[in-house]
């Protein structure tokens, strides 16, 4: 007779292997850190393949949590958005004669009013 905790566990891995957009993670809310290394003794999940918190509402319990960020892109977006704020700020500072520190909260400022708006707000100019 066939383990159903084993074969539960092939088809996990065969569907992470299928879809490929993403990877499973230890819950950030059960999986206890400091500094970046583990608190606690965690088990690994060879299923999941990475390491699992005690499980909580934040993971339903399992210990880990789907990630499907695309951190490549991320960190592109996140590359442009520090350009455009120092540029935003240099220019305050160079021009608008203004202290750095208030440069660069006027220039999160005006970042802030660039993105796009999620929540369907149409009020945003």
């Amino acid at each position: 007779m066939t383990d159903p905790l084993l074969t539960i566990g092939e088809h996990v891995r065969e569907l992470v292997e299928i879809n490929g957009d993403g990877f499973w993670s230890p819950c950030s809310g059960c999986y206890e850190t400091e500094d970046g290394y583990p608190v606690g003794s965690y088990p690994h999940s060879a299923v999941l393949r990475c390491v699992l918190g005690g499980g909580c509402s934040e993971c339903g319990g399992i210990g880990a949590v789907w990630d499907n960020t695309d951190y490549a892109d991320m960190a592109e977006w996140m590359i442009r958005q520090d350009r455009n704020r120092d540029n935003v700020a240099k220019i305050l500072i160079e021009h608008g004669k203004l202290p750095a520190y208030q440069a660069g909260e006027i220039a999160d400022l005006i970042m802030a009013l660039d993105e796009p708006d999620v929540t369907g707000d149409q009020s945003k100019p």
